[in-house]
């Protein structure tokens, strides 16, 4: 079977991989520095700054009477993350924190079944 993806489709993904895993490895030497409040605050300003240019050329398409939602979506899928890895790297190693969060898809699905009666199928949960 020949391979079908472009090397670049796996260059850019172990580039994810990289820049994902790494980051619990910095909040960790963030943690010698600073409190876990200061680190997260640091890392969602950054991501906050960094995502400013893309804020400015789609606000046309930004409804209004939708920002709500927008900010309790980033509340509890940034801000709230945030703080309780940073948090948790005070008393666990970086790999016990990614593994952890390589677990918030299947969290996601969880709360989904018990807050809102997604229903259940196999196909969800191994992502075939």
């Amino acid at each position: 079977m020949p391979n079908q993806y472009p090397r670049s489709a796996w260059l850019s993904l172990l580039a994810l991989a990289f820049i994902w895993g790494s980051s619990f490895v910095l909040i960790r030497q963030g943690l010698k520095t600073f409190d876990a409040f200061e680190v997260a605050s640091f890392r969602l300003a950054i991501a906050g700054v960094a995502l400013l240019p893309v804020l400015v050329w789609k606000r046309k398409h930004l409804p209004i009477k939708k920002f709500p939602m927008i900010v309790i979506f980033g509340l509890f899928n940034a801000m709230i993350p945030a703080f309780c890895f940073a948090a948790a790297q005070q008393h666990l190693p970086s790999s016990v924190a990614g593994m952890l969060n390589s677990l918030s898809p299947l969290f996601t699905f969880l709360l989904g079944i018990a807050l809102f009666g997604q229903v259940f199928k196999w196909k969800i949960l191994v992502a075939i």
